[in-house]
């Protein structure tokens, strides 16, 4: 696979390569409880839960994408 930028190859290397060091995504589902709905940061809220003895129904993880690629390169080129 290979990143172009204005017709110049600026990136080579596997999607896996590519994404490393890029943002993922976690997303923790609880059964019903208090709101959260102004969060500090996520790691704090998800111990804040955890400390209350609430036990996740479900943990999902989002690797970073292509498309995440392309928004962080279309970010340094402005």
């Amino acid at each position: 696979m290979a990143l172009a930028r204005e017709g110049r190859v600026i990136a080579r290397g596997t999607q896996e390569a590519l994404t490393r060091g890029l943002p993922g995504a976690l997303r923790v589902t609880f059964v019903t409880g208090p709101d959260h709905s102004a969060p500090r940061t996520p790691a704090a809220d998800l111990v804040a839960l955890l400390a209350t003895g609430r036990t996740p129904v479900t943990v999902d993880i989002r690797r970073p994408s292509l498309d995440d690629l392309y928004r962080s390169l279309e970010a340094t080129a402005r």
